[in-house]
């Protein structure tokens, strides 16, 4: 009788370890999905894409019916659409005004989501290519034309290296995306498809940042700016006509003194006419 009740003791706790151990199985499976559901949130792919709808009917981001005030949306305003609600909205879609500023969707805009289409399963890539292309994307993004920024590039390229978190190209587009549009961090990582979580994303586009503008700083500003980036024969030939009129050929500086500011003077005249409203103090 003891030996039973030992035995039936022993599988009772095997079955209980088996249990448990099936239980912590679960809940790291579970763990897992939940985040690689958080990493997948953030990045622009297919999946979690959703299509606008091609109806000219209603307002695309509010879902108002037409009126006088909707105009057909921008491709900018498209695109900002595409990258910061993950929604394509195709050719030809209506918005309202209120929506847009100079042709760029608003980035505290609310988007009406009732309506709207289940992600799209395919997205051709000449979709994309067109509505990307069909921009003036590098001077919309980092206010530089794409002849400028390849040609800054190719100055600062030995001094910046590539990793295996992104490319030296697009550490360079990040700094210019961050000064022109002032996303956060994520949102950037966002946009150029940064493996890992929202933290990962903004540690590489925050790293990305600095690391370009030190090499701005070192490397490209001595040589174009300042007064040590000319010779002086250089200097002379950069005089204008009005320059070498009145004060030859020589070379010619001229001060700016804005921000050399007066002191307080007993004249009152004076002490008005040097108040500057734009700096709301005398100069």
């Amino acid at each position: 009788m003891d030996t039973s009740v030992h035995e039936d003791q022993d599988q009772d706790q095997d079955q209980n370890q088996n249990q448990n151990q099936n239980q912590d199985q679960d809940q790291d499976q579970d763990q897992d999905q939940n985040q690689n559901q958080d990493q997948d949130q953030d990045q622009l792919t297919i999946e979690n894409i959703f299509f606008s709808g091609s109806s000219h009917k209603k307002c695309v981001v509010c879902r108002d019916e037409v009126n006088t005030t909707m105009i057909t949306m921008p491709k900018p305003a498209r695109l900002d659409l595409l990258v910061l609600k993950r929604m394509y909205a195709p050719h030809g879609v209506r918005c309202c005004r209120k929506h847009l500023w100079n042709n760029r969707l608003l980035p505290d805009v609310k988007i009406n989501t009732d309506n709207h289409q289940t992600p799209m399963a395919k997205l051709e890539p000449t979709v994309l290519l067109n509505l990307f292309n069909d921009l003036l994307d590098y001077l919309t993004w980092t206010g530089w034309t794409k002849e400028q920024f390849e040609h800054m590039f190719m100055l600062i390229l030995s001094h910046i290296r590539s990793s295996c978190n992104r490319e030296a190209r697009n550490a360079l587009a990040m700094f210019w995306i961050k000064l022109k549009t002032n996303l956060s961090f994520r949102q950037i990582g966002s946009l150029f498809n940064i493996s890992g979580d929202y933290e990962n994303r903004r540690k590489v586009v925050s790293r990305s940042f600095d690391s370009i503008r030190q090499v701005l700083v070192d490397k490209l500003l001595p040589k174009h700016l300042g007064i040590g980036h000319l010779s002086r024969s250089e200097a002379i030939d950069h005089n204008t006509s009005f320059s070498n009129e009145f004060f030859g050929k020589k070379v010619t500086i001229i001060w700016d003194g804005t921000y050399f500011y007066t002191g307080k003077s007993s004249s009152h005249e004076f002490q008005r006419s040097t108040y500057s409203g734009q700096k709301k103090r005398h100069l």
